[in-house]
């Protein structure tokens, strides 16, 4: 069976509170001891539970983040012991706080200079400021389970973001760069370009053989990176053309598009294609920062 149809298709553990609350939040059982906790408008993340207590990946908003934390003790009757940051960006982490009395909190250190010096005020009360931070890699083990993060360089994203590996399943977690089964976020407002292409390039180099994406739902194998890349590469290409050829912006966005059709069948192509063009015309032609 296509891994992905599986993913879709397993039993989702229904949770003890109301219908509405149902939909809206699901853990779904990955293998043994590795789930995913989605929240259905658009955001998810993954978390292990061991007999020593769980680790969670994101905890996805102070809603979230207190439902996650009672549905793990009501199902496995254990603390949360690790929380981690896959970056420092607030509709991924915020509600952390509401496992600090029993987790220690774990980001690159980078992810921690964002979160001291650039959350948004009203979300400052709601982020717990990291423990424990790193600089390249750092594996945590509990209960017989192991988690290693791996640091993106900054052209993944400003704010010190890491992937998660599971090597017991053969799984990479990651959020806001990969972007599984689709293309770019908008214009590239938090990534460069094109050393995007540099960063996907490492992730290749890296152990895991399927991908969960902290948006779209899903299983997706490793051959995704691949395909990111190509279409990366092809967008620099189309773009860098239009720009040699003295094509304005807005004359690109007429010529770029059609030579991209071979990408059309990815998740929101057609919304995000011309932001694509424009965020990559602006990166090649003056950078990416703003």
């Amino acid at each position: 069976m296509n891994i992905r149809v599986f993913f879709l298709v397993i039993i989702t553990i229904a949770s003890a509170t109301a219908a509405a609350e149902e939909f809206e939040r699901q853990i779904i059982h990955y293998a043994d001891n590795l789930y995913v906790f989605r929240i259905l408008e658009f955001h998810q993340s993954v978390f292990l539970v061991t007999p020593e207590g769980a680790i969670v990946i994101d905890p996805i908003r102070p809603e979230g983040a207190r439902w996650l934390k009672e549905e793990i003790k009501a199902r496995f009757d254990i603390p949360v012991r690790y929380v981690v940051y896959s970056h420092g960006h607030g509709d991924h982490i915020s509600g952390s706080i509401e496992f600090q009395d029993e987790a220690v909190f774990v980001a690159h250190e980078n992810a921690k200079k964002w979160i001291v010096d650039r959350t948004e005020e009203d979300l400052v009360d709601l982020i717990a400021v990291p423990d424990i931070t790193f600089t390249d890699k750092l594996s945590l083990q509990l209960g017989g389970e192991q988690v290693d993060l791996v640091y993106l360089k900054p052209a993944s994203h400003p704010a010190g973001l890491i992937v998660a590996i599971f090597p017991k399943y053969g799984v990479l977690y990651d959020t806001d760069t990969i972007n599984s089964g689709t293309i770019a976020y908008r214009d590239f407002p938090t990534s460069e370009f094109p050393e995007i292409i540099d960063t996907l390039e490492y992730v290749e180099t890296l152990e895991f053989e399927h991908l969960i994406d902290g948006h779209l739902p899903g299983v997706f194998p490793r051959s995704e990176i691949r395909v990111l890349i190509d279409y990366f590469r092809t967008l620099r290409t189309n773009v860098q053309e239009a720009i040699d050829n003295g094509l304005t912006v807005e004359q690109a966005l007429d010529t770029v598009p059609p030579k991209m059709e071979v990408f059309h069948d990815r998740q929101f192509f057609e919304k995000m294609i011309e932001l694509n063009v424009e965020g990559a015309y602006r990166c090649l032609l003056v950078g990416c920062k703003r």
